[in-house]
C-alpha cells in the first residue's frame, strides 16, 4: 500500500469513528432534528402518526448510513444517496394520510 491509499484509509477510518461517534451518542444533532420534527407537528407540517423521537432518531440514522456508505463504498455516491434518504424521509414525515 503507497502513502497515498494509507492516508485515504485513515481518512475513512476517522470519518467513519466519526459517524459511529456521533450514531452511538446522537446529542446536539439529534436533538436539534427532535425540535424540529415537534415544531413541524405543531404546525401540522409533519405527520403526528409516529413518535417525535423515533422519526429524529430515523434522520441522525439516515445520515449516518450515508456518511458510512460513502466511506466504505468507492461506488457510492453521497449526493444521490442523501437526495433518496431525504425523499424517503419526506414521505415519512408528511402529514397527508397513507396511500393504499
Amino acid at each position: 500500500m503507497n502513502r497515498t491509499d494509507r492516508r485515504k484509509r485513515e481518512v475513512r477510518d476517522r470519518i467513519l469513528e466519526a459517524a459511529f461517534e456521533l450514531f452511538l451518542s446522537q446529542g446536539g444533532l439529534h436533538d436539534t432534528f427532535l425540535e424540529l420534527v415537534k415544531d413541524g407537528v405543531a404546525r401540522g407540517e409533519v405527520s403526528a402518526r409516529r413518535d417525535p423521537e423515533i422519526l429524529a432518531d430515523l434522520i441522525v440514522g439516515a445520515l449516518v448510513v450515508s456518511i458510512v456508505n460513502w466511506t466504505i463504498d468507492k461506488t457510492y455516491c453521497l449526493e444521490t444517496g442523501l437526495r433518496d434518504s431525504a425523499a424517503a424521509l419526506g414521505e415519512l414525515l408528511t402529514s397527508d394520510p397513507p396511500r393504499s
